[in-house]
């Protein structure tokens, strides 16, 4: 089950680019990847959860008349908007605390008073608070249904007309943008010793808006590298194009992963 967003404060790196991003809990992760990896690429598509009973309200501490603090757990369906009323004639909207499904009421000015559920499907689910109990698991006795045939954007949660499907669009991913405005994006990782100006623009390969300038002086090295490793069967190459101010013989040294390296020429500077 997804529970949050991944925070971006002082995340950044892996935060980049314009994948969607979010947290796994830890059996959930152990389940899919090596936990030595930390982070991964995968493919997902949203469906209902699978709780057995109903939706669950749990206070929080110190609740009182003057302040209701509850989340709202177990629903099978998104949760969209939760209401509150005292007569279930005139329902007020409670806004959401953060990106949780925490909610607040102010003041309780009479009991029992009743709370009000929507799904992001629009489906409307109401219970009724007898007594406020703080640290308190209450049963609401209701549940949201499943819809059929119907789906929702992941980043909208809006209905659309049907699922996307997994070989239908390009995966957003860590790995196809390298950098970008002097930052490497995504899992890439620049660790070199040698000088390099990452925003040079001049004399790029056709097609190219951005190069990287490096001065490559007592056996310096420019390196970068991901340490996940993405889907080999969605790439078909790994393109790179170097140029040269001078010319030189098997001077420079070309090693990829763990495969033995390769000395090249540049018999014709500056191409």
């Amino acid at each position: 089950m997804v529970d949050s967003h991944c925070p971006v404060k002082g995340n950044e790196a892996s935060y980049s680019g314009d994948m969607f991003h979010f947290d796994l809990h830890r059996n959930g992760f152990y389940t899919i990847a090596d936990k030595g990896l930390g982070r991964l690429n995968v493919t997902f598509r949203m469906v209902a959860c699978n709780h057995e009973g109903n939706i669950i309200v749990k206070t929080k501490q110190s609740v009182s008349e003057y302040y209701f603090g509850f989340v709202v757990m177990n629903h099978v369906l998104g949760l969209r908007k939760v209401y509150y009323s005292f007569d279930k004639n005139i329902w007020t909207g409670l806004e959401r605390q953060g990106d949780y499904n925490e909610w607040r009421i102010n003041r309780v000015s009479s009991l029992p008073f009743y709370l009000q559920f929507e799904s992001i499907s629009g489906e409307k689910v109401m219970t009724q608070i007898d007594e406020i109990k703080s640290n308190y698991s209450y049963d609401t006795g209701i549940q949201f249904s499943v819809p059929k045939d119907i789906y929702f954007d992941v980043n909208t949660l809006k209905e659309i007309s049907g699922p996307k499907k997994e070989d239908c669009c390009k995966l957003n991913d860590a790995f196809t943008n390298i950098y970008d405005e002097g930052q490497f994006l995504g899992e890439w990782k620049d660790t070199s010793s040698a000088d390099r100006d990452i925003e040079y623009t001049s004399g790029c390969n056709q097609g190219s808006s951005k190069c990287i300038r490096v001065n490559f002086t007592n056996w310096s090295v420019f390196q970068f590298f991901n340490r996940i490793e993405p889907e080999t069967k969605r790439y078909k190459s790994i393109e790179f194009y170097m140029k040269t101010e001078n010319e030189c013989n098997n001077c420079l040294n070309i090693k990829i992963g763990d495969k033995n390296s390769t000395k090249i020429n540049t018999n014709a500077a500056g191409t």
